[in-house]
């Protein structure tokens, strides 16, 4: 059963801070979730995560008694403003295949480096089921019999990727080689600025926000 609980938070940017701390950067929106995809059963599951009003991205999980098992994809292929952010996978017998989703953990920064690429599929993690997807699968979290918990990238922007700008985001997720959990998502508003994986808005930001205010306003009453 697929589960979905939300909230929003939003760091508006305002002239008090500003005035405040010159050179604030652009606002991370991070949205938090309870979201899980998977089970066993004769086939993997299909779930998707509606990213705000970015698009959707979709999501395959569970175990397969009839062929791979505990497997995990994610793909985006018909947002045509969102992409994944991938590891390179070299062809196999020159033909092209599907890049894994690059795994990164709180604190690494998420931006279109040397050995990442966008894709619209990333394989998270495939294994066999004759050896019960342990130690033996392709991907960058390949279940050996521990949780494997971290973060996957995106990117997008408003004007297809052939436009100005591109802004990034993370993606959290454990996954259990049956179960995949995914516990929220973040993007960075300002575009061509990588964002660190796990960051958040500041738990005193809003609070910070309203005292900014509130001291204007105090200054503005000293002085009529």
């Amino acid at each position: 059963m697929d589960r979905s609980r939300l909230s929003t938070y939003k760091v508006m940017a305002a002239a008090p801070l500003a005035a405040l701390a010159s050179g604030a950067s652009a606002d991370i929106v991070y949205t938090e979730l309870d979201y899980q995809i998977g089970g066993p059963g004769p086939a993997p599951h299909f779930g998707s995560v509606q990213l705000g009003s970015i698009g959707v991205m979709a999501f395959t999980a569970g175990s397969n008694s009839k062929g791979p098992e505990r497997v995990f994809f994610a793909n985006v292929k018909d947002q045509p403003n969102i992409q994944l952010m991938n590891t390179f996978e070299a062809p196999l017998n020159g033909k092209s295949t599907s890049g894994y989703l690059a795994r990164f953990q709180a604190g690494d920064l998420i931006e279109l480096d040397l050995g990442l690429s966008f894709a619209t599929k990333g394989v998270g993690s495939v294994g066999k089921s004759s050896s019960g997807g342990q130690n033996f699968g392709k991907g960058n979290f390949v279940f050996d019999g521990n949780v494997q918990s971290g973060y996957i990238g995106f990117a997008f922007e408003g004007s297809g990727f052939n436009g100005i700008g591109v802004n990034y985001g993370w993606i959290s997720l454990s996954w259990d080689g049956t179960y995949l959990t995914v516990d929220g998502y973040a993007y960075e508003t300002d575009t061509d600025t990588g964002i660190t994986a796990g960051a958040i808005p500041a738990p005193g930001a809003i609070g910070l926000l309203s005292l900014a205010a509130g001291a204007a306003g105090i200054r503005r009453k000293r002085q009529a």
